[in-house]
């Protein structure tokens, strides 16, 4: 029970310093890309920080099973993880490439007003899909 609280414990310590120290060097980029005018290096970190931090959420879950597991579970990957990927990518090119573009696309005011909370979102339900479809196939279900 002491080990268990204990385990939990330092896995939480770890997501917290992955969301302190993810937003840090986020504000980080964020000033570098003001200056240099250059926004590639932020665009890149929004999109696989969240991915990260998900995979992260159910990593103890992939340790737990990596004994047992066999395979990668692509039904799982395909019905879960490419909309999560799909959601997240037409957030984000919306948010981030149209207006870089000046295409002058009128875009409806809800997918550009959340647009970053919906790519991180995303990003998280995309990364928790990927970890959860390596070793996804109990030796039962083949």
């Amino acid at each position: 029970m002491k080990k268990k609280i204990l385990h939990n414990l330092l896995w939480a310590v770890a997501l917290t310093l992955h969301i302190a120290l993810s937003a840090q060097y986020l504000a980080f980029l964020r000033l570098r890309a003001s200056q240099e005018f250059n926004i590639t290096g932020y665009i890149v970190a929004s999109a696989i920080f969240p991915i990260s931090f998900g995979i992260l959420l159910r990593l103890p879950a992939l340790v737990e099973r990596w004994k047992n597991g066999a395979g990668f579970n692509l039904v799982q990957f395909i019905v879960q993880g490419l909309p999560a990927f799909f959601f997240a990518g037409l957030f984000g090119f919306a948010y981030y490439i149209l207006p870089v573009l000046k295409l002058g696309l009128p875009l409806p005011i809800g997918l550009t007003s959340q647009s970053q909370s919906v790519i991180a979102l995303g990003g998280v339900w995309f990364g928790m899909v990927l970890a959860d479809s390596v070793k996804g196939l109990r030796r039962t279900d083949e």
